[in-house]
């Protein structure tokens, strides 16, 4: 896909049941995937220092366009 707004809105409802298995959830619909290697990639990873604990943090830009420390 190419339209980015259209893989976040995907990525924003994908969720993992409690078997394992990944699905897009919408309301009431349920689409489960085959997921061959893994659903995120990290683009990106900058390191910054935490103010709270004055130590080195690093933090991933994940391919949904968020942060996770």
């Amino acid at each position: 896909m190419f339209r980015k707004e259209i893989v976040n809105f995907f990525y924003q409802n994908l969720k993992r049941d409690e078997s394992g298995q990944y699905l897009i959830e919408l309301e009431n619909d349920r689409c489960y995937l085959d997921v061959e290697d893994t659903p995120f990639v990290i683009r990106s990873v900058h390191r910054a220092l935490s103010e709270r604990t004055v130590r080195a943090t690093l933090y991933l830009l994940l391919s949904d366009e968020r942060w996770s420390p």
